[in-house]
């Protein structure tokens, strides 16, 4: 049996297309302002998620085309680098 390590297929991902993220912070606002900001103008949906069993942590889905591998690494880049956003998936 192979686990997830062995497997070394590539995925093909044509562009453009539709791709969704996730985001996880603290502060329902800021996860706003950030997510606004990182990806500079570009039309996105948000949409609320999840939240943690204490309800400390909140998630939200970001969907948004991209044009190309460059540019959805790049947003997940500048999300990553955002001090309210504590994970990105």
């Amino acid at each position: 049996m192979q686990n997830l390590n062995q497997i070394k297929t590539k995925v093909e991902i044509t562009y453009p297309c539709t791709w969704s993220y996730k985001i996880i912070g603290v502060d329902k606002d800021a996860l706003f302002k950030a997510a606004d900001a990182a990806l500079g103008g570009v039309p996105f949906e948000i949409s609320e998620s999840n939240k943690s069993a204490n309800g400390k942590y909140l998630s939200f889905n970001i969907r948004l085309k991209v044009s190309s591998d460059e540019q959805r690494r790049q947003i997940a880049d500048e999300l990553s680098g955002s001090s309210a956003i504590k994970i990105v998936l």
